[in-house]
């Protein structure tokens, strides 16, 4: 699992990944931390610095998720 979360980390902070790659690396990363809730805090870190992206998608991914996971840490 600590491979998978590392890979998906990596192609979403990597600004060459391509959209629809980086968005679903969010997603496997937000399902990992229903498994590992430890990990939140720092997805929360990672999706934050998403939204000055130039990908209305990737801002809207993370926003979504972002909304999940402070619910979720309260």
């Amino acid at each position: 699992m600590a491979h998978l979360f590392d890979l998906c980390y990596g192609l979403v902070e990597s600004p060459g990944t391509a959209i629809a790659v980086r968005a679903n690396a969010m997603t496997i990363l937000y399902k990992i931390s229903n498994i590992e809730p430890e990990l939140k805090i720092e997805l929360i870190t990672l999706f934050e610095s998403q939204g000055d992206t130039e990908s209305v998608a990737i801002f809207a991914r993370s926003k979504i998720l972002l909304q999940k996971l402070y619910k979720e840490i309260n």
